[in-house]
This record gives structure tokens, sequence and C-alpha cells, in this order.
């Protein structure tokens, strides 16, 4: 079997705008055909014209030669020779950022014709369900199943509307059985640290015991110092880990943070491949890894950034806010580490985006707080081409 074309389309629904951080109104779906009929499907989230143009874009010269010219021909059942080949082969231009997005979709999709033509779902092609063993199974065998926490994005342009609306998705998060749930208290300087640890304390509240309780703030403090008081505050109230506490490239920072508090700090949506993850394990000093299927280069290099984790303590929380191919390669990817509690689920509510709601088939459904793993082949999930069809981007 050979890989004979490789197509992204790129869809957007409703506006699309440079001041909200939800990032499911548009989307990149690259579909990887073969000569044997089989045809897989990725995304990644990033900006979809730009994916777009750099799997479509032709050779350049050694170091920086074409998506097309590198994959078409190869073999899909070794996702992991295409990797390093594309990685090599776009190493002046792609070996960070946009270009590994771009080849972590095509992975994805590599992946997904894999498990089509050998009859297996992805996770049993990364190893098997390794996950931790379910001792409510009556022969303690491992857990059939991955955890996903409700992530929720509140609404509001105050503080006060925000918090509701946040506190509302919460309770509707408990009362569908989740086990853990991500409170993303995103309104910069709409709000003080106490606004801050004003929403913690009332989203504890309302959880009580029931639930892991995590918590993103966008990259909110500039040093370590600003950010320890708030930090060490937390502490009392369990909040299971905290995402994104400084920007992004202070290593430094996040190692005197962490040492600081009790409180496990969660760094990884825009981290591409697993040297930068060494980089916030190693230097940074973080605690949980978060992995996005896509951004970090498909699941080829996510499995290794688990293990990676695995080997050192670290626990691997996958992250992806797009539609139900993420989540699907996310479940996979769950299952097959064991140093992963739970997976990030975008919630469906009312305003979220048919790019989220209606993209894929079927729908992974919430059983008693957890995911079952699918039997079916691959991903597990098939493109609604009218949807496809109703977005497009011309």
């Amino acid at each position: 079997m050979k890989i004979t074309k490789i197509e992204a389309a790129t869809i957007r629904t409703g506006t699309v705008s440079g001041r909200i951080a939800d990032g499911a109104h548009d989307d990149v779906i690259v579909r990887v055909h073969t000569d044997a009929g089989i045809t897989g499907v990725g995304e990644v989230d990033a900006p979809p014209s730009v994916i777009k143009a750099i799997i479509e874009a032709p050779t350049s010269m050694l170091w920086a030669q074409g998506f097309q010219d590198l994959i078409i021909g190869e073999d899909p059942l070794q996702p992991a020779r295409i990797w390093e080949k594309v990685y090599e082969g776009t190493i002046y231009a792609g070996r960070r950022g946009l270009g590994i997005m771009a080849l972590g979709a095509i992975d994805i999709a590599i992946h997904d014709i894999a498990g089509k033509a050998l009859k297996q779902p992805v996770y049993k092609l990364l190893g098997g369900a390794v996950g931790r063993p379910d001792y409510r199974i009556a022969d303690g065998a491992h857990r059939p199943y991955a955890v996903p926490y409700a992530s929720i994005l509140p609404a509001g342009e105050t503080v006060s509307a925000y918090h509701k609306d946040g506190l509302a998705k919460l309770g509707s998060a408990i009362e569908a059985g989740f086990r853990a749930a991500k409170m993303e208290i995103l309104y910069a300087d709409r709000g003080d640290d106490r606004s801050v640890l004003d929403l913690i304390r009332a989203s504890r509240r309302l959880a009580g015991d029931r639930l892991d309780l995590l918590v993103d703030v966008g990259y909110r403090w500039h040093d370590a110092k600003s950010a320890i008081p708030a930090v060490r505050a937390m502490e009392e109230h369990n909040v299971f880990c905290l995402e994104a506490a400084l920007h992004i490239d202070n290593l430094r920072g996040y190692a005197e943070l962490s040492e600081a508090s009790t409180t496990r700090l969660a760094v990884g949506e825009m981290l591409t491949t697993r040297f930068e993850f060494l980089d916030f394990m190693d230097r940074g000093r973080v605690n949980v890894v978060q992995p996005s299927a896509g951004r970090v280069g498909g699941l080829t290099e996510a499995v290794r950034v688990g293990r990676l984790a695995h080997d050192r303590g670290v626990l691997c929380v996958p992250m992806a806010w797009k539609s139900g191919i993420s989540i699907a390669a996310n479940l996979h990817l769950a299952a097959a580490l064991p140093n992963t509690p739970y997976f990030e689920f975008m919630v469906l509510a009312d305003d979220v985006s048919d790019v989220r709601r209606r993209l894929v088939t079927p729908e992974f459904q919430l059983e008693h707080g957890v995911i079952p793993l699918p039997a079916r082949p691959g991903l597990g999930v098939e493109v609604n081409d009218e949807i496809l069809a109703a977005y497009s981007i011309r």
C-alpha cells in the first residue's frame, strides 16, 4: 500500500475574531489517500490557510522539500519512518512551529489509514491500552476507557458575568458525570488575582470533592515572583494542576514557581516536538505536560512526549480544542500512555460551533464519567461531508 495524494480543505463557521480564545470556528481537514482505496483524516488547531499552504508548497531545496514530494509513494504502515523523513526534509523551515503542526495533521491521518488497513483501533497500534488498572473491574484488568475532563471556557464581558457563566457550565459538567473539569480563567486585566481566586474558590465549593479541578489562567503572570502569592493561595482549594501560569518562553520562571508551590504546573498547548517538552520537564520543572496530538507533530511525536514524561514521573494530560478528529486522536493517545489520568474534552454547549458539534460522526459519548475506547478501526470517526461543503473556504 502506498500514499497517492494529500488534500487539505479549509472551513470556517461564523465570525472569526482575534479577541476570542475559541479556535473551533475554523479548521483545516487533511485527508491522505492510498492506492488501496483507504483514506485517513487528520487536523490541527492552527491557522487553516497557512497549514494548507505548507502542505501544498513545492520543494525549494534539499532541506526545504515539499510535503507532497516527501510523502507520496510512502507506506502508511510506517508512520514513524514518514515522520523522520519529513522532519529532516523540511528542517530548514519546518523543525518547529507551523511546519510541525502541518506534519501533525498528516501523521494523524496516516495513523487513521494504518488502523483501517489493519482493522484495529489506533490505540492498539500505539501499544495498546496501558492505562492504570481500574480496580473496580473484578479482575483488575487495564481500563477499557479513557477519562475526559470537561474543558470550560466561560463567556462574559464583566468578571461577574464570566464567573456566573463558568459556574453554570461547571454545574452542567458535574451533572453530566465528569470526573474532572478545567476552569479557563482568561479575562486578563478585566479581573485581578483576587478575582481569579474567587472563581477557583466558588468552583471548588460547587464541585466539593466530586471531581478534580484543573485551572488555566492564560499566561497571566510576567514572572514567578508575581505569581507566587496567588499560586500558593490556590493550594487550599486542591487544584489538580495550574496551566499556563507564565509566558511560554519563561523556563526559569516555571522552575522558580514549581519550587515555590505544591500545586502542579502544566504546560504544552503551544509546544511542538519532544525537544521543547524536554526543556520544560528538565529545566522548567513542570509536573504536567499537555501535548496536542496535532500541534506536537502527530501521534508519533505525542507518544514520545508522553513516554519521556513517564520516565520522569511527570503526568501527561493531552489537550485539544477543535473538532471530534482531535478528540479521537487524543482519546487513543490517552489510552496508550500509563501516566495519563485525563484528556481534554470540549463540552458541547449552545455556543459551540458546527466544527465541534457536527464535523465528524459518531460523537464520543460520556458513560459514567469515562469514554469507552472505540472498537472501530482507525480513529473511529468519519468526516461529515455536508458540513465540510457547507463551510468550505473557497
